[in-house]
């Protein structure tokens, strides 16, 4: 039930976007904003997951998983605008940023991750092994034989 109404508010509140509000500078202006709000978020998240000891590939991932704005922008953003702190056209801009970021999020993870472009199948990450676990298809250690 949750993901239902978890939908209909991405519906709700993408519907109530207007785009015709963005004209040609506006359109500049939104371009601007994703690309700032994008590569700011991206640039701490990785360099500080790099400077922590991960490889590259580990720290982008996370600056992208870390993009992804989702619910929580826009619930803010609704009630901005109902309060009237923002306007139709900065709450357009801003509604077109969390969606477009928050959907490019799972393609350039899986990218990153290695894993196929094919969602039929959802892979999951296996469960870490301790060493007290025999691999599959081998003899038990030897301290237990």
């Amino acid at each position: 039930m949750g993901s239902l109404l978890l939908a209909a508010f991405f519906v709700v509140t993408g519907l109530s976007a207007d785009l015709t509000t963005l004209s040609g500078l506006g359109i500049l202006s939104a371009v601007l904003l994703l690309v700032a709000a994008w590569v700011g978020k991206f640039a701490g998240a990785a360099l500080a997951h790099r400077a922590c000891g991960a490889d590259w590939r580990e720290a982008a991932t996370v600056g992208v998983l870390l993009n992804c704005r989702g619910v929580t922008e826009l619930v803010v953003l609704a009630m901005g605008r109902e309060a009237g702190l923002i306007g139709d056209k900065l709450f357009t801009m801003l509604v077109l940023i969390a969606l477009l970021t928050t959907v490019a999020v799972t393609p350039l993870a899986r990218r990153l991750s290695g894993q196929a472009a094919d969602t039929s199948h959802p892979q999951s990450l296996p469960a870490p092994r301790t060493e007290r676990e025999p691999q599959p298809g081998s003899a038990a250690p030897p301290h237990e034989r």
